[in-house]
């Protein structure tokens, strides 16, 4: 035990009079200014900074729905999907346990299928039923869920839709 500790301070000395010698060649040496990066280096493949800040920006859903969804609208044109006044007030009142009384073209149905894809899309593991009174009405929102889906601007995006569903 005693040698190990005899043995372990010699080391000790050494090192710390390695490191003087460092420290005293670094200060002899004349200072070189290292060129300065916009940005850091990143791994191929790997997202820039506006990019992750986008990604992140689109777990909102939202950023998500508004930035990254289409419709059609009453006149069969592709519009991105811009939330309406009820939607938005909606949003911002919802608990997660509502139940809503609804008139038709409100555009409620669509909202909670854009947000069932968002969580899809942002939660692992997460499973979304489409479920209609008549089966041509269960039809019909799957339909639209297809066209969501397949112009859908989520970056990096992949699926596959099934006769009965989608899978991410």
């Amino acid at each position: 035990s005693h040698l190990n500790s005899v043995g372990s301070s010699s080391n000790e000395y050494s090192r710390s009079s390695a490191r003087r010698q460092a420290r005293t060649s670094k200060q002899m040496q004349p200072e070189q200014k290292k060129p300065q990066q916009v940005r850091p280096i990143l791994a191929e493949g790997e997202p820039t900074i506006e990019e992750h800040a986008y990604l992140t920006a689109l777990l909102d859903p939202v950023t998500f729905i508004e930035s990254c969804l289409f419709i059609i609208d009453k006149d069969s044109k592709q519009l991105p999907f811009l939330l309406n006044d009820l939607q938005k007030r909606y949003l911002s009142e919802r608990t997660h346990r509502d139940i809503i009384l609804k008139s038709r073209k409100m555009g409620f149905s669509t909202l909670i299928m854009a947000l069932w894809l968002h969580e899809c899309i942002t939660r692992m593991h997460t499973k979304a039923v489409i479920v209609s009174h008549e089966k041509e009405s269960t039809q019909r929102l799957f339909e639209r869920f297809t066209f969501m889906l397949t112009h859908c601007a989520y970056p990096g995006l992949k699926y596959e839709i099934t006769k009965s569903g989608a899978v991410f």
